[in-house]
């Protein structure tokens, strides 16, 4: 692998894990229960698949676009909603 791309790709993979991080401390900070946890995170993806993207010339280019951002957000938010029910499973 290209050594440029392996290091795009490692501080990508470090700041969404530092993302997954701080949303995770956000939940628990706002002591929110895994149901409202849940619905948090269902609705943020909703919203992502709703979510334009101007500027892309092809219309496919655009859906695919936001298919991706979706995708990853999905991962991340979803990751997040795993790390407080560590935490929350380990504090009861």
């Amino acid at each position: 692998m290209d050594q440029t791309i392996l290091e795009l790709f490692s501080r990508l993979t470090a700041i969404e894990h530092m993302l997954m991080h701080l949303q995770k401390v956000a939940y628990l900070n706002a002591k929110m229960t895994p149901d409202a946890i849940d619905r948090i995170v269902e609705a943020s993806i909703e919203g992502f698949k709703t979510t334009a993207y101007p500027g892309f010339l092809d219309p496919v280019e655009s859906d695919q676009f936001a298919a991706a951002v979706e995708e990853r957000i999905s991962s991340l938010l979803h990751g997040a909603k795993a790390m407080a029910a560590l935490d929350l499973e380990r504090k009861s």
